[in-house]
């Protein structure tokens, strides 16, 4: 559409017509605004994986529990949860008394 205007108000001065075609044509800008958001939507989409890594491992662990074979630490190796999660996970089955009593 900008072409179009471009071309109808600018057909006499093909000098001009070629700059603003140029510019209008399409180099985008790259500003801090645009980076700050683009890197914080990146980071949310990682946190947000991991949160939801972290949940489903969780409820892996709570179901094997429920069965009464295995306890938090057995349930936890045997679905080989990543080890530094391994507090977060025990939070989420347990509650946050059992990590500090």
């Amino acid at each position: 559409m900008a072409n179009k205007v471009v071309k109808s108000l600018m057909s006499n001065y093909e000098k001009a017509m070629k700059g603003v075609e140029s510019v209008m044509g399409g180099t985008v800008l790259e500003y801090k605004a645009k980076t700050i958001y683009r890197e914080g939507e990146t980071k949310g989409w990682i946190k947000g994986k991991t949160e939801g890594m972290i949940e489903t491992l969780a409820a892996s662990i709570k179901a094997l529990m429920e069965n009464g074979q295995y306890n938090f630490d057995s349930a936890f190796n045997l679905i080989k949860a990543p080890t530094d999660k391994y507090n977060q996970i025990k939070e989420l089955v347990l509650g946050a008394t059992d990590l500090y009593f």
